[in-house]
């Protein structure tokens, strides 16, 4: 289970956070906060980071913030974070706001009476619980998969408790990309490798839409989820739906090729 920007907009003490722009980006997974203190973030962020803007070590003109959200979107960081009040940065610019929209990337404001050392202790304490309930979810999932139980009912009984409902009838569902060494045949393998990693979010965002309650297992372009399938005619619809999607992934993915079963 990974925490989320809308998560962290939830948390208790954490309220004068405001979403201003970049809604569709709410489940972006947050890895872990990054304060900017450069001019730029491209060089010191990996992906995934809940980007804190001050302006206290650099001016935050409308150019630079129109650079730090570039460099976020290149970057796929979770969100920016920008901090506004009477010193450094006084407001967010119309035109960043209006950026953001348009790449779908979370722009949060926060006031500079928030302190940051609350901030990223409430965001670190919700990684590592998110972490120990993640791991637990997927060690429940896992043994029910392989049969590696002593009793089902004590098994379901954990899983509910970890807020996993398993009861009833489910589909297993598994996703396979193949076509990888094509691309590294084709291109410098960072760049791949950067691509890759992009394709199998997208696809692990898709399926967590399908599967809000249920983690999904796996990793490196291999995934098994379980779709609720209390008749055959839930079954049918789950078939048909997930074949609608993958039918024009796959002209996206070329000559990556996702297969499902």
């Amino acid at each position: 289970m990974s925490l989320t920007v809308a998560d962290v907009l939830a948390l208790p003490g954490l309220e004068s956070l405001t979403l201003r722009a970049g809604q569709m980006g709410l489940d972006n997974p947050v890895r872990w906060p990054y304060v900017a203190e450069n001019s730029g973030i491209a060089e010191w962020v990996l992906g995934g980071e809940l980007v804190f803007v001050t302006g206290i070590n650099h001016p935050r003109d409308e150019a630079n913030l129109l650079q730090l959200l570039e460099e976020a979107c290149q970057r796929q960081v979770a969100g920016l974070v920008v901090l506004t009040g009477p010193t450094y940065i006084q407001a967010i610019p119309l035109r960043v706001l209006d950026a953001a929209a348009a790449a779908g990337m979370p722009l949060i404001e926060q006031p500079y009476s928030l302190k940051m050392v609350l901030v990223t202790q409430a965001i670190g304490s919700a990684l590592i619980q998110s972490e120990q309930l993640g791991r637990s979810r997927h060690d429940v999932l896992e043994r029910l998969l392989a049969g590696d139980y002593q009793s089902l009912d004590i098994l379901l009984h954990r899983a509910a408790q970890l807020g996993m409902p398993l009861t009833g009838q489910w589909q297993v569902v598994q996703l396979q990309l193949e076509g990888s060494e094509a691309l590294f045949a084709q291109g410098d393998a960072a760049q791949v490798e950067a691509h890759l990693t992009g394709q199998h979010d997208a696809i692990g965002r898709r399926l967590r839409q399908w599967s809000p309650t249920v983690p999904i297992l796996g990793r490196a372009g291999q995934w098994t989820l379980l779709l609720p399938a209390p008749d055959a005619v839930a079954a049918l619809a789950n078939r048909h739906q997930l074949a609608q999607w993958l039918s024009p992934l796959n002209l996206r993915l070329a000559p990556l090729k996702l297969f499902i079963g």
